[in-house]
């Protein structure tokens, strides 16, 4: 028993010192692969530098990082040496082309066209008294747009507003509007007088609100008399029919705003056409009836300028031009009342 396990304890200290030189040689061997390794790496970076050098010197020639057979590769070769060429030519473009040309190709675009279309030439608008948009509530009908508008001009230009009947508290006067197709616009205030806030508080300090709160900070509102006469601009709100050219509209009553501004106002020229208002609402005072339908009175002519008629030729060529006559009444012998028994029958 004693001589086995001696026997053991010699073998397996003779194990250990093999495995002991063994790890030795291989550390060796690893440490002695690391400093090759570390040598071809500085010459590798030593010989990138070069290149680098080389490179800076010499822009136009071409160095290949990899060798290949020339004659064996000649697509690869015709390659290069046309990139070659383009990189030329390219730097001749940026030397000589202008600023504009080297934007990018959709900052070149040129937008000749607009969005809409805003030739008002052949547009006509005028402000409509029978034709109107009709709203079941005063947020039924879609804003399509807003216009910054001075009161003050708007009323200059087209006179004052029609009493509010479809946007109830919100607004204090409305126009109505009809253009060239035909196409119903509606202009009105939006939340800008007391009417809508309620009456100013006398006894509040507006001036003076940096203790409060922005969210809570009370705002002093025009009364409706005050918002009419004034010259600071307001978000008029528009309504409009289906598929009405709003965009046209909106510059068509801008311009006429600014041609309108230095003639005479709205009202003055209606007085001056049409005489007073006759509204018959006083039973004391007498009135002359007029018994002529304003159709026969009132033709194409009668809104030409003073001075000018219609040739006969205009009319020839344009049947609508000629004012419209009644028609003839036919003489009682001529009328047909027979055989109705309420009616006798004509003499002969």
């Amino acid at each position: 028993m004693l001589l086995s396990q001696s026997i053991q304890k010699a073998v397996a200290n003779a194990f250990k010192q093999i495995s002991r030189s063994q790890y030795k040689a291989i550390s060796c061997f690893s440490s002695s692969d690391k400093n090759d390794n570390g040598s071809n790496n500085q010459e590798g970076d030593s010989s990138k530098n070069n290149e680098k050098k080389q490179a800076t010197t010499n822009d136009d020639i071409y160095i290949h990082k990899t060798s290949y057979n020339l004659e064996q590769f000649k697509s690869y070769t015709q390659n290069v040496e046309k990139a070659l060429k383009d990189l030329n030519q390219e730097k001749e473009k940026l030397e000589n082309s202008s600023p504009f040309d080297l934007l990018p190709r959709r900052k070149r675009r040129v937008y000749d066209r607009p969005l809409h279309d805003l030739d008002i030439s052949n547009y006509e608008c005028w402000r409509s008294y029978d034709k109107m948009i009709f709203k079941t509530h005063k947020h039924a009908a879609r804003v399509v747009c807003k216009i910054n508008l001075s009161p003050r001009a708007l009323k200059h230009a087209f006179g004052i507003g029609s009493d509010v009947s479809r946007n109830s508290d919100v607004s204090t006067r409305e126009y109505d509007f009809e253009d060239s197709n035909l196409d119903s616009f509606l202009l009105y205030d939006y939340k800008a007088t007391t009417e809508y806030h309620g009456n100013n508080d006398p006894n509040y300090d507006y001036q003076n609100q940096d203790q409060v709160p922005p969210k809570k900070r009370k705002q002093q509102h025009p009364t409706p008399q005050e918002f009419w006469e004034s010259d600071e601009p307001h978000a008029f709100r528009v309504n409009c029919s289906n598929y009405a050219d709003y965009h046209k509209f909106k510059k068509w009553i801008q311009t006429e705003i600014e041609k309108r501004a230095s003639e005479k106002s709205y009202e003055e020229k209606i007085i001056e056409r049409f005489g007073p208002y006759k509204i018959y609402d006083q039973y004391d005072q007498k009135y002359d009836l007029v018994k002529e339908p304003s159709v026969f009175k009132y033709g194409r002519e009668y809104y030409l300028e003073k001075g000018k008629k219609f040739s006969e030729k205009e009319m020839e060529e344009n049947p609508y031009l000629k004012p419209i006559k009644p028609a003839k009444q036919m003489e009682d012998k001529y009328r047909v009342a027979w055989p109705y028994q309420w009616n006798p029958k004509p003499t002969q």
